[in-house]
């Protein structure tokens, strides 16, 4: 699972680069982050890797593209997948639940990224 994780995380991040060079190695900025996030906290953390405050939205936007981050809901984890690959259900969610909004990362990059597990 480390193996598959790490591998994950190495080609999404190549794909990143690519789209938003100013994001390099952003991903590893992840490490032994908190599972579930506030919208506060995961702009702060992706601010963090040197992203400028006009291009977060989009990163966010691009890490729930890709399966990255998804926004956790009374129904259960809601990624891109469950969404028929359709972001704007995720972002629609997102802005009705407002402040208390959580995002959550893909457990299939937790053992690469040391994300513990939450409830």
């Amino acid at each position: 699972m480390r193996a598959y994780s790490n591998d994950l995380l190495v080609e999404l991040n190549h794909e990143l680069t690519d789209v938003f060079p100013a994001a390099r190695d952003l991903l590893y900025h992840f490490l032994d982050a908190a599972a579930l996030m506030t919208a506060s906290e995961l702009s702060t953390l992706i601010a963090s890797a040197g992203i400028d405050s006009g291009t977060v939205r989009r990163v966010i936007d691009f890490l729930i593209y890709y399966g990255v981050l998804g926004l956790r809901t009374d129904e259960g984890d809601l990624f891109i997948y469950r969404a028929n690959y359709n972001p704007k259900m995720i972002e629609a969610r997102a802005q009705r639940t407002g402040e208390s909004a959580l995002y959550v990362i893909n457990p299939a990059f937790w053992p690469a990224l040391n994300i513990k597990p939450t409830a």
